[in-house]
C-alpha cells in the first residue's frame, strides 16, 4: 500500500508499506494531477480544449469528484501534468 509519495531531484519516490517493512521505488509513471471544476457547457469545452493544448499536460479527462467535503460528486475536468514543475503554469491558465 503508497504511504508516502517524494519528489526529490527529479525524481518521484513512492513508499509502501510492505509485510516486511517498508520500500521506496522511483515511480516513472506518476504525474501529478489537479481538479478543475468550471460552470456552465460552454466553459467546460472551452477549459477541456484549452488545457488540452497545454504543453505540461500530458492528459484532460471528465470525471465525477467531489470538489468540496459537502458537495455530491460533479463533473469535473482531471488535468494530468507533466511534473510538479508545470503544475503552476497550468494553474495559472486555469485561473484565467
Amino acid at each position: 500500500m503508497v504511504c508516502k509519495i517524494d519528489y526529490v531531484d527529479d525524481d518521484v519516490l513512492r513508499w509502501s508499506v510492505t509485510e516486511t517493512g517498508v520500500e521506496c521505488e522511483v515511480d516513472k509513471s506518476y504525474t501529478p494531477t489537479i481538479y478543475v471544476s468550471v460552470h456552465g457547457d460552454g466553459e467546460f469545452s472551452i477549459a477541456r480544449a484549452a488545457l488540452r493544448d497545454h504543453p505540461a499536460v500530458v492528459r484532460v479527462t471528465v470525471v465525477d469528484e467531489r470538489v468540496s467535503f459537502r458537495h455530491n460528486p460533479e463533473q469535473v475536468l482531471r488535468v494530468d501534468v507533466v511534473d510538479l514543475r508545470a503544475v503552476n503554469s497550468v494553474a495559472r491558465i486555469v485561473s484565467k
